[in-house]
């Protein structure tokens, strides 16, 4: 397994010309024996991470099964959520546990925010050399 993880930021709109890049996380989300490969924002600013409903149930969730209520802040207060746990797969990194806030909509993005994988992975953003990297805790950045 890799201890620190590179990825470039994504050019959102080419016609930009650059101005549009974003931390676009590849991710692989598993629960039980389900499966799928995700993009979500890599987001400082987000509280919790968010997960659309679509996923979920890709995942094999059932929503009238979670119980624990999620209520969601921001320009997303008005969608309902459930916390969910489920492993987290980013690149060659040994798979964590991350908890999410399962939206009912695929009207949110996905997201990666401070609760809780901002406190299973270090993150180092290097947006003027375009890339961003991944790390488990205490593992000193590259040079």
């Amino acid at each position: 397994m890799n201890a620190v993880e590179q990825f470039p930021y994504c050019d959102r709109n080419p016609a930009s010309a650059g101005l549009d890049l974003m931390p676009d996380l590849p991710i692989v989300l598993r629960h039980q024996t389900h499966s799928l490969s995700a993009v979500a924002l890599v987001d400082s600013g987000a509280s919790i991470s968010v997960l659309p409903y679509s996923l979920g149930v890709q995942l094999g969730l059932d929503w009238n099964s979670q119980k624990a209520h999620i209520t969601l802040a921001g320009t997303l207060a008005h969608v309902g959520a459930r916390g969910i746990v489920v492993e987290a797969v980013v690149g060659q990194l040994t798979p964590a546990r991350l908890a999410l806030a399962w939206a009912n909509s695929d009207q949110v993005p996905s997201l990666l925010g401070q609760f809780n994988f901002f406190q299973v992975f270090d993150i180092c953003f290097f947006r003027t050399r375009g890339f961003f990297e991944i790390r488990p805790p205490g593992v000193a950045p590259l040079p």
